[in-house]
């Protein structure tokens, strides 16, 4: 785990992708982004613990939904970024 997610675990996962939600909605993409990224490198640690087929899948199934959130709010940055100056 990297530094940044050292001081979270799995049971702080919901609030971690909450705040990224919340911070995307409110134009604060940067630390959404930020936080995204935290709730990801949680989501692939627990994966990799996970014995069992059927909830290794959902938990990948989680993933590739933080993943696309990543990705749409990764979209907004660069097109914010054609506008500046």
């Amino acid at each position: 785990m990297s530094t940044q997610t050292q001081n979270y675990t799995v049971n702080d996962l919901g609030k971690v992708v909450q705040l990224a939600r919340e911070q995307a909605v409110l134009g604060v993409y940067n630390e959404s982004l930020s936080n995204f990224k935290i709730g990801l490198t949680l989501i692939q640690s627990r994966s990799k613990q996970i014995n069992d087929d059927f909830l290794k899948e959902k938990w990948r199934y989680l993933e590739a939904q933080i993943k696309s959130e990543i990705s749409g709010v990764s979209e907004i940055v660069k097109v914010g970024n054609t506008f500046k100056v």
